[in-house]
């Protein structure tokens, strides 16, 4: 099933190696949630046409809010 997909969202707990990507025969694109893509094979993806993104801001309120409750802030 995973080998038929054409995109794939990941967090940063998952890692894809060159030799990972080279088994999605179907994948376009992969979309990071939250920032950095270091978890990813940047270039290997390019190569096999795959696009890499990311969401920079997923979740940065939701930390703000953390921050301030855990300090006794309010939110």
């Amino acid at each position: 099933m995973l080998n038929e997909a054409v995109g794939a969202l990941m967090w940063h707990t998952i890692i894809l190696t060159k030799e990972d990507l080279e088994k999605f025969k179907t994948l376009r694109i992969i979309v990071r949630i939250g920032s950095g893509v270091d978890n990813i094979d940047v270039k290997a993806a390019g190569e096999l046409g795959i696009a890499v993104c990311n969401v920079p801001g997923y979740g940065v309120e939701e930390v703000r809010i953390r921050i301030s409750v855990r300090k006794g802030l309010r939110p």
